[in-house]
């Protein structure tokens, strides 16, 4: 599912379905929550059903699904000082309070994500050519540069709501 900003303010959601057949498992088969910007039309598909809905009732049912992701405090905070400086100073009550109200929807993550570098190759040929061509140093760079913008997954399955934190593994 992705979406565009239409230029009435609201966003448009393509339907995730290709040529209006469901998938025989649609639980398996959608995506996660994905970032806000592919959410808002990277990568989207041109042959779809599109859905209107107003930008402040998008942000409220994307802030309710929000509460459903882990955010790792100690590394959110130290991956971004301007948050850390208005935790500290009471601007803000947590990391996880910013993320769920600003964060998400300035593409800032809420908690170390790893590539799984032979699996990302495998579904985007072109990041091997970004790659010999220097354009970027490793799947990794690639991820953090432009892929979670992009929509690209890590690794297979991966979604902001499967709470898997970098203790995990």
């Amino acid at each position: 599912m992705s979406g565009l900003l239409s230029k009435r303010g609201k966003i448009v959601f393509e339907n995730a379905s290709v040529g209006g057949e469901e998938p025989e498992d649609p639980v398996s088969e959608t995506p996660g929550l994905m970032p806000y910007s592919y959410l808002c039309g990277a990568g989207a598909a041109t042959e779809t059903r599109l859905i209107e809905l107003p930008e402040d009732r998008l942000n409220a049912l994307l802030r309710a699904l929000l509460a459903f992701v882990q955010v790792d405090e100690n590394w959110y905070l130290k991956t971004n000082p301007d948050v850390s400086h208005e935790v500290k100073t009471g601007g803000l009550p947590s990391a996880r309070a910013h993320y769920i109200t600003s964060g998400f929807f300035e593409n800032r993550w809420p908690f170390q994500i790893v590539v799984d570098d032979d699996w990302y190759l495998e579904q985007y040929p072109d990041v091997k050519t970004a790659i010999t061509r220097s354009s970027v140093s490793t799947c990794q760079d690639h991820f953090n540069r432009y892929g979670f913008r992009e929509g690209r997954l890590p690794y297979k399955g991966w979604s902001l709501l499967e709470n898997r934190l970098k203790s995990d593994y």
